[in-house]
C-alpha cells in the first residue's frame, strides 16, 4: 500500500498530461522493481524462519514452516496485484478490474475445496498462492486491453515468485537470476540511469574530496 500510494500521484499527473505510454513505461518498471525487492525479502524470511520458528516460538507451530513458501508467494503476487491495479485507476476503468478479482476468488474457492480435504494444513498454502497469480496475471491482460503495453521482462518477473514456493535455496537462486537480468540496462533499472552513473560517481568523487584533474594547457 505504501508503494501504490507513492506512485499512483506521478502515474495520474502523467495521465492527465496525457503521457499514456509514459504511465505505462514506469509501471513496468515499478513491477519489476518491486518483484525483485519483495522476493529479496521473501528469501530473508525463509532463510529466518526455521529459527524463528524453533527458538522465538518454541516449536509450536513448526507445522507452519511448510504452508510458509506458499504463502510468501502470495503475499508477492498480491501486492503486485495493488501495483498494477494502479494502471486501471488511472484509466477510471474500474469496473473492468473486477473481473480478474472474481477469476481469483473462484480458483481460491475451488482450490480449497479440493485439496484441504485431502492434505489437511500442507493443502491449506497453495490456494491462496495460486489464486493471486491468477488474479493477476488476468489483470496485466486487461491492462493490456486498455492501453498498456506489458513487457516480457516484466511477464517473467512476476512469475519468478514461484522460486519462493520451492524453499529458501531455490528461491535464492532465484534472485541471483534477478540481479543478473536487473544488470541489463532497461530491464529493472531504467537505461537513463545507467547514462548518468558516471557523471554521478563524478560528483561523488568531487564531493568527498578528490579533485577532478586539472587540463593542462598546451
Amino acid at each position: 500500500n505504501l508503494l501504490v500510494g507513492a506512485v499512483t500521484p506521478h502515474l495520474s499527473h502523467d495521465w492527465e498530461l496525457g503521457r499514456r505510454q509514459r504511465v505505462g513505461y514506469r509501471l513496468n518498471h515499478v513491477l519489476r522493481f518491486a518483484a525483485m525487492g519483495m522476493h529479496a525479502v521473501g528469501v530473508a524470511v525463509l532463510l529466518l524462519a526455521p529459527t524463528l520458528f524453533r527458538f522465538g516460538l518454541g516449536h509450536q507451530y513448526d507445522k507452519g514452516l511448510a504452508v510458509l513458501p506458499w504463502t510468501i508467494a502470495a503475499c508477492v503476487w498480491f501486492s503486485l496485484l495493488l501495483v498494477a491495479q494502479t494502471y486501471a485507476w488511472c484509466a477510471e476503468r474500474t469496473r473492468h478490474a473486477t473481473i480478474p478479482l472474481v477469476v481469483g476468488l473462484s480458483a481460491n474457492i475451488v482450490l480449497n475445496l479440493y485439496l484441504i480435504p485431502r492434505f489437511a494444513l500442507f493443502g491449506f498454502g497453495k490456494p491462496p498462492g495460486i489464486a493471486s497469480l491468477l488474479t493477476l496475471v488476468p489483470h496485466l491482460e486487461v491492462n493490456r486491453r486498455i492501453g498498456m503495453r506489458v513487457d516480457s521482462a516484466t511477464w517473467a518477473m512476476i512469475l519468478a515468485p514461484l522460486a519462493l514456493a520451492g524453499g529458501w535455496d531455490i528461491a535464492a537462486d532465484g534472485l541471483f537470476i534477478y540481479l543478473l537480468v536487473a544488470a541489463v540496462p532497461g530491464t529493472v533499472i531504467p537505461r537513463r540511469y545507467f547514462r548518468r552513473l558516471p557523471r554521478r560517481a563524478t560528483s561523488v568523487r568531487w564531493r568527498i574530496g578528490v579533485r577532478r584533474p586539472t587540463q593542462q594547457a598546451t
